[in-house]
C-alpha cells in the first residue's frame, strides 16, 4: 500500500474546507518554517437564542 499523493490529499483539503466553512469557520494552509505544512482551523462559538 502506498501513501496518497498530492492530488489526494488536495481533494480532502478541498472537501474539508467546504465543511469548515458552512460552519462558519477558516481553514488556513501554509508553509511550515520547517519546510512541512501549517494547517489552521478556527470555528465560532454557535450564538444562542436567548
Amino acid at each position: 500500500m502506498t501513501a496518497p499523493g498530492p492530488a489526494v490529499e488536495g481533494a480532502g483539503l478541498i472537501v474539508a474546507r467546504g465543511f469548515v466553512e458552512a460552519m462558519n469557520g477558516e481553514l488556513t494552509v501554509e508553509p511550515a518554517p520547517d519546510g512541512g505544512t501549517a494547517y489552521a482551523l478556527g470555528l465560532a462559538e454557535p450564538v444562542r437564542p436567548g
